[in-house]
């Protein structure tokens, strides 16, 4: 009978070992569980950063583009007004009847 006590005593001191390895190696994994949903995180922080600066990136370049459309037109304006006025008025671009008929001054 003492031999079947030792016996069974041996395989619960087994047992208990192997309990407690599977218990270490269950809170190592619920360890590494954790920093890997801390890293995801912040992760996904930097992620909803990254989308509003490319948010507002793609906002300004919008904005850029609208403002050089609109220079592009206003000087397309500007230069058909200057090639206009230098073809009615002569070189200095004033008519010479708005000058109350005088010649402008010679550049």
């Amino acid at each position: 009978m003492q031999g079947w006590d030792t016996a069974s005593n041996e395989i619960d001191q087994i047992a208990d070992a192997e309990d407690i390895q599977w218990d270490r190696r269950l809170a190592d994994m619920d360890q590494l569980l954790r920093e890997s949903h801390e890293r995801h995180l912040v992760l996904k922080a930097r992620l909803a950063d990254s989308e509003q600066e490319r948010k507002a990136v793609t906002t300004e370049s919008a904005q850029a583009r609208h403002i050089i459309t609109s220079l592009q037109s206003m000087y397309a304006g500007m230069s058909q007004f200057i090639q206009f006025s230098s073809n009615v008025g002569g070189p200095s671009g004033v008519p010479p009847s708005a000058l109350g008929g005088q010649l402008p001054p010679s550049q």
